[in-house]
């Protein structure tokens, strides 16, 4: 019993830990784009880079900002989820397309200061990168009246970041990303009901980054981002309920070795007209390294580790921006993420937004009014679903599909002063 509940625990960590259908669209562990201008392009950004976002996606691209930047933006993220098995239709998720979808909240707030008559400029930003979710009412021969299946994830990355203009057509910028990672869930593996709740992680990392501006019309950026040093999940609210049992309390839980992954970037853009932009963006998201294997490890059960056999991950996206006006900017998008874990060659439970090839199209809009800007972006996942006829943990999974999607609207509210 011991082995059957630290692993189902991990594997209730796994399937839920990237929020399902939530993070694909954030290309599994980050959004597709910072801000409502970068989403209404596809996410290309590292190769423009001229606003707060670009302390996530190059943090060069500050020095592109004169005097002073403050970005407040909000993003509304609608993910859905629906599974499928012989003892459950999809109608069992409460996030579907059947009943209201999850929603969550995203802040993208930055703040930019160049100093005067010298070539640094220094900022700082929060910014919610990813997070997601996922909720059941799963049913099994264990528990024939059903239990909740749920999930809630949030990456929040803090950037401290200063930036030197090497040469008017040259800039380098250096970030510090501070992380915070708030997790709770619940899931059922075989006879066990498993409850995770106030679990968090903070962590580390940084990313530099290039840009290089060789004529007044073409842009190209380069950057890197770190893998995180995420310290280990912790808590003293996890609950085991046994079949026909009542819920224990177990202290001093853990989930270890967990960490986001290192990332190299891409990006170029050339502004054709004075009215018309396009950009491109390639992106490698090095998963193999970083989710190797969870640890989860408890007082009263020891410790378990579960292998996950991701794969590295790439992005490419595409945008363009036409300015109609002197103040309105209509862009449009498309981003490709591919998948990270092969079907079933993970087995089941998994994660069903990484075992896809995910399609992202985009559009926004951008209006300005002396110094002021908005802009918004929206962004819609194409619908995936993923079958499987085997299960590492039996038969509560076996047989199984899942089907997922999501939308993304941002808006990005700025003030230019000097």
């Amino acid at each position: 019993m011991r082995r059957i509940l630290l692993t189902g625990l991990l594997l209730i960590f796994c399937f839920i830990f990237c929020g399902q259908s939530a993070l694909k669209a954030c290309n599994v562990c980050e959004m597709i784009g910072m801000g409502g201008r970068s989403l209404g392009m596809g996410g290309v950004d590292i190769g423009i880079a001229d606003d707060t976002s670009a302390m996530v996606s190059n943090p060069a691209g500050i020095t592109q900002i004169e005097n002073s930047r403050f970005d407040f933006g909000h993003g509304f993220f609608f993910p859905w989820v629906r599974f499928k098995n012989k003892d459950n239709p999809f109608r069992s998720s409460s996030w579907s397309y059947y009943h209201d979808p999850a929603f969550f909240y995203l802040p993208q707030w930055g703040f930019v200061k160049n100093l005067s008559g010298t070539p640094l400029s220094l900022g700082v930003g929060i910014f919610a990168v990813g997070g997601g979710g996922s909720r059941f009412q799963l049913t099994n021969e264990y528990f024939p009246e059903g239990k909740r299946v749920a999930s809630e994830l949030g990456i929040t990355k803090f950037t401290p970041t200063i930036a030197y203009q090497i040469t008017p057509k040259l800039s380098l910028g250096f970030a510090l990303n501070i992380y915070y990672c708030p997790l709770e869930f619940e899931g059922i593996v075989g006879p066990v009901y498993i409850q995770v709740q106030e679990s968090h992680a903070w962590g580390g990392g940084y990313a530099v980054g290039l840009l290089y501006n060789p004529t007044p019309k073409l842009r190209m950026g380069i950057s890197y981002t770190s893998e995180s040093m995420l310290e280990d999940f912790k808590t003293d609210y996890g609950y085991v309920q046994i079949a026909g049992n009542e819920r224990q309390r177990q202290k001093n839980t853990k989930i270890k070795d967990f960490q986001l992954p290192q990332k190299v970037g891409i990006g170029i853009s050339y502004q054709f007209t004075p009215k018309f932009l396009v950009g491109f963006d390639a992106e490698w998201q090095n998963y193999s390294q970083s989710f190797n294997k969870f640890v989860i490890e408890t007082e009263d059960f020891g410790k378990a580790i579960l292998h996950l056999k991701w794969k590295d991950s790439y992005m490419f996206a595409i945008g363009a921006e036409y300015k109609i006006t002197a103040r309105i900017a209509l862009r449009t998008g498309y981003s490709y993420t591919s998948e990270s874990v092969t079907p079933d060659a993970g087995a089941f439970p998994y994660i069903p937004s990484t075992t896809a090839d995910s399609h992202n199209f985009t559009a926004g809009f951008g209006y300005t009014w002396k110094d002021f800007l908005i802009d918004v972006g929206y962004s819609h996942q194409l619908d995936k679903e993923d079958k499987t006829t085997g299960s590492r943990i039996g038969g509560d999974y076996e047989n199984s599909s899942l089907g997922f999607g999501d939308n993304l609207c941002t808006i990005t509210f700025t003030w230019l002063y000097n």
